[in-house]
């Protein structure tokens, strides 16, 4: 075993003329102490039972209730063990205490694990000065100048979902308490021990971990909500709420706004003579020519179909038709995927008017684009 590396070990309580007794304490002489150990035994002795979990084992089981689950349960939780290690190694990590001794210890229970990527602070001064954005912070509550309450509550404000981690050799349960309601996620009692120190830093991971997958979901779900699933765009129902919003602050502020209603010309005959999928393609490419040529202020949405609607806020409509026009080259210039696929774009532009309904602008737009059908297609009307 030695000259392998161990993850978990398996073992059985009698080895011959030896037991797990003797297993143990070699194991426990080795560089490699801490390798999980799960004894399976045909005795069911509450006695032996709380023996060897007193001597650090991870589980005890019996013959008759093993199962390939079970087994499997441990390997998933070895893994994830193994997966927090190297999540914990990408992320920020700042230590604060003004006793060296104890930053040498933290730093040397750090090192011993993998985990380098870790700035120690000695004063509360350079810590509050630092800028950088941490997700586990570990800070002493005694320090000079500011308490470590305090400390804790102005970093709370600071990053809401940060893991902060409270350090001390004080034991007192209302000072734990209060630590604990000023905003830590955990304390931890001087001197460490170094299994119980990384079990605790990684439990406080795994949740903080878990907690960015279910924020991350959120901002999907409502990413979801408000975009076109093919284009990416804006969808019809959020786009048109942006633009009622647009309209009333700009009626408060006298601004100009200008919209534009933008149709793909004989798109039916994309889907008819090339497929569904190309027509899908078109749809997209045509999205991400008009995200190129848009400002950061500008809004774009997919309206329906192959029509898209964009706000110009604080635009003319001599500005936004000028803009479109752009728009409308660039899609007549570009070969969507084969040069027979040719494809072009109508649009109107108009501007709101005073007292003018966000429903009202829209169908102004919407008739200059009828208009340009009508013309002949492949053009900007405006106003």
């Amino acid at each position: 075993m030695e000259e392998q590396e161990i993850d978990l070990i398996i073992s059985a309580v009698e080895l011959g003329e030896e037991s797990a007794n003797d297993f143990l304490d070699l194991l426990y002489e080795t560089d490699t102490p801490d390798i999980p150990v799960i004894l399976v035994t045909g005795a069911d002795s509450a006695a032996l039972r709380e023996h060897y979990f007193r001597r650090g084992i991870l589980d005890y089981l019996l013959k008759k209730e093993i199962s390939y689950d079970m087994f499997q349960k441990y390997l998933d939780s070895l893994y994830f063990n193994q997966d927090l290690g190297r999540k914990l190694k990408h992320l920020n990590i700042a230590v604060l205490d003004d006793s060296q001794t104890s930053l040498n210890i933290i730093k040397k229970l750090f090192d011993l694990n993998g985990v380098f990527n870790v700035d120690y602070f000695k004063t509360p001064k350079k810590f509050i000065e630092s800028r950088k954005k941490y997700q586990l912070v570990l800070v002493d509550i005694i320090l000079p100048g500011i308490s470590g309450e305090e400390l804790i509550l102005q970093y709370r404000r600071r990053s809401s979902q940060c893991v902060i981690i409270a350090v001390s050799s004080i034991d007192n349960i209302k000072t734990v308490s209060n630590i604990l309601s000023a905003g830590a996620n955990d304390y931890l009692i001087k001197p460490f021990d170094s299994n119980l120190f990384m079990a605790r830093i990684k439990a406080n991971i795994r949740t903080y971990l878990l907690m960015e997958e279910l924020e991350e979901k959120r901002r999907s779900l409502e990413r979801m909500a408000v975009t076109d699933g093919l284009t990416e765009l804006y969808n019809h129902k959020h786009v048109h709420r942006l633009l009622e919003e647009q309209v009333a602050r700009v009626q408060e502020y006298h601004s100009p706004l200008s919209v534009a209603m933008l149709d793909l010309d004989f798109f039916k005959k994309i889907n008819d003579d090339y497929g569904h999928q190309s027509g899908d393609e078109v749809l997209r490419d045509t999205a991400i020519i008009m995200k190129q040529e848009l400002r950061d202020d500008d809004v774009i949405g997919r309206y329906g179909g192959e029509e898209f609607l964009i706000i110009f806020s604080r635009t003319t409509s001599r500005r936004a038709k000028n803009i479109v026009e752009r728009i409308r080259q660039k899609v007549d210039a570009h070969g969507f995927g084969t040069e027979e696929l040719r494809i072009t774009l109508s649009a109107g532009v108009s501007s709101l008017r005073e007292d003018e309904s966000s429903i009202e602008l829209v169908n102004r737009a919407d008739e200059l684009l009828y208009r340009a059908k009508e013309e002949g297609r492949n053009r900007v009307l405006a106003e």
